[in-house]
């Protein structure tokens, strides 16, 4: 299965940037990078309980022109595997 949690992280040295609606809020100032993680989970779907173990972490920095479910056939494997 895997889990889903919106977060919107902070860059204080930046102003500007992108939060994700209804995400979680990091505290502090700066310029707003929403963010979407996909985990391996004990069920599918959002702010699912995370599966027990040890998982690598990937991180996907993409364009601007396309939005994160572009990836859903790797992330959405990669979770599912661990």
């Amino acid at each position: 299965p895997v889990g889903q949690i919106s977060i919107n992280f902070k860059d204080p040295l930046r102003t500007g940037g992108t939060a994700i609606n209804g995400g979680v809020q990091m505290p502090g100032t700066g310029r707003d990078i929403g963010t979407e993680v996909f985990y391996p989970a004990v069920s599918n779907g959002s702010l699912a309980a995370l599966a027990s173990g040890q998982f690598p972490v990937v991180v996907f920095g993409h364009g601007f022109v396309m939005t994160y479910d572009n990836y859903d056939n790797i992330y959405n494997k990669l979770a599912s595997e661990g």
